[in-house]
């Protein structure tokens, strides 16, 4: 028995069938190690284009708080200790028109610095909605002070004018994650207590 010979249509459609599979492996082949590795390579561009981006924002942002800081810092040291005077003056500085990425902070004197006799004499004030709520928690003789708390300490070793940053830790009275940018205070080289921002 003889086979039979192709006929031209057959044959035909072989080459078709062919030219197919050399188109799709050509298309293939090019978004495999073409397309692909340039559209991997502009995704990466732009997610370092982005990354960039937030850490300007965010270095921007770590600015202003470490600005602010310094200045209650300064304005700590050079009003007159006078109580209400503090209790008008910080509030509007800390709340920065009620930016929410601040939780608080305030001046916390070194014992006797605000007032000869008195230990305990801090000024702090935390969020509450768009403004910002006194607490004189730290000021009452029964609790634990303020004096030994790491934020505190950190700002007896900082630089004058210059913030020192904690480690992020848990508040204990809102449990939530925060960080604190402590700027020490002086007046006449000696230093006087801390301007802590939360």
């Amino acid at each position: 028995m003889t086979k039979p010979t192709p006929t031209i249509r057959h044959q035909i459609a072989v080459g078709f069938a062919l030219v197919l599979v050399m188109a799709l492996m050509t298309i293939f082949a090019v978004v495999e190690w073409k397309v692909k590795p340039d559209l991997i390579t502009q995704r990466h561009e732009k997610i370092t284009i982005s990354q960039h981006g937030l850490l300007d924002l965010l270095n921007a942002k770590l600015g202003q708080v470490e600005l602010l800081t310094s200045t209650m810092a300064l304005t700590g040291t050079i009003l007159p200790k006078d109580a209400s005077l503090f209790r008008t003056t910080f509030p509007p500085i800390l709340n920065n028109y009620g930016d929410p990425a601040i939780a608080g902070g305030g001046i916390w004197p070194e014992p006797e610095a605000f007032k000869k006799g008195v230990e305990r004499r801090s000024f702090f004030w935390g969020r509450s909605g768009k403004t910002m709520a006194y607490y004189d928690d730290y000021n009452q003789p029964e609790g634990n002070g303020y004096h030994n708390k790491s934020w505190y300490l950190a700002g007896k070793d900082a630089s004058v004018g210059r913030c020192n940053w904690s480690n992020a830790y848990i508040d204990p009275y809102t449990k939530a994650p925060m960080i604190t940018c402590t700027v020490p205070m002086h007046q006449d080289q000696e230093f006087v207590g801390v301007a802590p921002w939360i």
